[in-house]
């Protein structure tokens, strides 16, 4: 094994090992903050959670994840209110420039079935979306971009499986964002790990050595891709999650901090980990720039799905 490879598996476990320490962060509060929830109709069973957001038109498309299990500790198997796997339903919906319920999009609920978290972002003025597809034949999840042609009619809808750049069975949270016109993933924050996706094709491209050439299947990355890529003046905004574990009581905690990525020179650099509200299962999943606010949509406890604006310089 060469000594990169050494390296890598090193630091791969020491950052698990990492997952019990304990984390300092911060508690913000939202200046105005909405509960989406009730604004769907999931099957009885299935809980809100971890919804994405999108401006198109000023409005909000918004697509609102349904899931089936009530998660216990760390290491246990969920309880299913309903079967016996895994099963994710998704709602999407418009909302107005005040956050207020304009229409469902029924016809667009049944064609997302269980693709977990989708993450929604434009792309040469189309509207796309990423997530995991669980996979039948082998029982593992696929990264399936999706394209949705036209919101006010869905006259069209392509998904395209992703392979993973790693023969990794099991992907899940890229972070998609669009330079110079290209669209790109951010893979792994730490380390630093960027893809350039051939909308063509199909096909990705690692783009930053010396990853391309290291051979990191199993590895498990702390600092994973939760929101898409917000443009600024100077590079990328995102919003990504850390892990943390309770060692006593085996509780699973989600962490939010802000990454800012400088493009072309591929640097990173993050922002101090923080709460909304107590800290608990947290997931964001939509990550705007309103004016001085930051729109920031996410799951609470995968029980519930919100929409809250917070000052920027609360986050930052």
């Amino acid at each position: 094994m060469s000594e990169a490879r050494i390296i890598a598996a090193i630091k791969a476990a020491l950052k698990t090992l990492l997952r019990f320490l304990p984390i300092t962060c911060k508690i913000v509060t939202p200046t105005v903050s909405f509960d989406i929830s009730n604004l769907v109709a999931f099957p009885p069973g299935f809980s809100a959670m971890n919804p994405s957001i999108v401006m198109v038109n000023d409005q909000y498309l918004v697509c609102i994840r349904g899931v089936n299990y009530n998660k216990g500790k760390y290491g246990e198997t969920p309880t299913f209110n309903v079967g016996d796997r895994y099963m994710t339903r998704n709602r999407f919906l418009l909302l107005d420039s005040n956050f207020c319920f304009v229409k469902a999009l029924t016809d667009l609920d049944n064609k997302f079935d269980d693709i977990e978290d989708i993450k929604l972002f434009t792309f040469k003025n189309r509207v796309m979306g990423i997530g995991s597809q669980l996979l039948r034949s082998n029982n593992a999840e696929q990264l399936s971009i999706c394209l949705l042609s036209n919101i006010d009619t869905v006259s069209e809808i392509s998904c395209t499986l992703i392979a993973s750049p790693f023969s990794i069975n099991n992907e899940k949270n890229w972070a998609p964002f669009v330079y110079d016109d290209e669209l790109y993933f951010v893979y792994s924050f730490e380390p630093l790990i960027l893809l350039k996706y051939d909308v063509a094709t199909g096909t990705t491209q690692i783009i930053n050595l010396p990853f391309a050439e290291t051979a990191i299947r199993n590895f498990s990355f702390m600092l994973s891709g939760s929101s898409a890529g917000l443009p600024v003046s100077d590079g990328f905004l995102f919003a990504a999650h850390r892990r943390r574990i309770s060692p006593f009581t085996r509780r699973l905690t989600y962490f939010t901090r802000i990454y800012h990525l400088n493009m072309p020179e591929m640097k990173i650099s993050a922002g101090r980990y923080f709460s909304i509200g107590p800290p608990n299962l947290q997931f964001v999943n939509g990550f705007l720039q309103i004016g001085d606010f930051f729109l920031v949509s996410y799951g609470a406890s995968d029980r519930s799905a919100h929409v809250s604006l917070f000052p920027i310089s609360s986050i930052l």
